[in-house]
């Protein structure tokens, strides 16, 4: 089964395999999902120094559950309330751009590596949930198992259901489809190289989905609800496994005909590195159900 995965699924067998023969990393990643510890310090996507070495920047932050109108990031909560859809946030240094409400923007020459495609939304275990105190943790993709199916079903529903609601929603929701398109060039942002107007345009997306960007633009194609519906039948659900930047577990999703220049940039810097950037939540499904994630486990 594992030579399968590997020939059918080289990028993400690659991930998988580098992860589960770094018995170190998982050791402390194991401990600190079981809450035998608090922190995997040394462990990439994780705090380097401070008092707060070790610990995912996700476990820390104090308004992830506060509402993006708010100042915080979650656009809603699951029923159950065990996990948060949130939009990508701004978590570089002080003195980098500031964007509004402090989330990561769409034009690459504001956020180099900045939003997938317009509608881009994280879900994220809720990081003041009691089960998280009490139960278990997850830090990566990696190390869910077949019990975990369910979750990941709640993820994913909660992830499309929240794009929905921002493809569909008003001006007004920040984030939203419409919202993104009504940034002006009188909208200024100050960088590193001087002001930067956040009006979006065709250079902003890659080549082969410019002309989705001006599809979606052109009035004359009929009512937005009709034209936003090829948007809604191409959303695309994904993990981060080689990089793992942020060892929180966070299932990411976009709409794939508006994908932009800082998805294609970040694409290709993985391949140079032998990996993929974005495993598709179905891919990791397969490697659970197919007992992939134990053999590497037991190996």
């Amino acid at each position: 089964m594992e030579e399968q995965l590997a020939l059918s699924y080289p990028f993400a067998h690659k991930a998988y395999k580098e992860f589960y023969e770094n018995e170190e990393e998982v050791q402390k990643t194991r401990e600190w999902e079981t809450l035998r510890s608090e922190t995997m310090r040394g462990v990439r996507g994780t705090i380097e120094d401070g008092f707060d070495r070790g610990k995912p920047q996700y476990q820390i932050q104090e308004n992830m559950g506060e509402l993006v109108a708010y100042g915080g990031s979650m656009v809603r909560r699951s029923r159950c309330g065990k996990f948060l859809a949130i939009l990508p946030q701004h978590l570089g240094e002080e003195d980098d751009p500031a964007t509004p409400y402090k989330l990561e923007h769409i034009k690459h020459a504001i956020s180099p590596r900045g939003l997938l495609s317009p509608c881009h939304v994280i879900v994220i275990p809720n990081p003041e949930h009691a089960d998280l105190e009490t139960k278990r943790r997850y830090a990566n993709a990696m190390t869910l198992t077949k019990e975990d199916i369910p979750m990941l079903d709640i993820m994913e529903e909660l992830l499309f259901e929240t794009m929905d609601i921002l493809i569909e929603g008003p001006a007004e929701m920040i984030g939203s489809l419409r919202w993104w398109l009504s940034r002006k060039d009188t909208d200024m942002i100050r960088t590193y190289s001087g002001m930067e107007f956040e009006q979006i345009d065709v250079d902003d997306f890659k080549a082969n989905r410019v002309q989705n960007f001006l599809d979606l633009k052109d009035a004359s194609r009929g009512p937005f609800e009709d034209r936003i519906r090829y948007l809604k039948e191409n959303k695309f659900s994904s993990f981060h496994l080689a990089s793992r930047d942020v060892n929180w577990l966070n299932m990411h999703g976009w709409i794939k005909p508006l994908e932009t220049v800082n998805f294609e940039m970040l694409e290709r810097e993985a391949l140079l590195e032998g990996n993929e950037k974005q495993t598709s939540v179905s891919t990791v499904r397969i490697f659970i159900q197919s007992g992939g994630v134990e053999s590497f486990r037991s190996g």
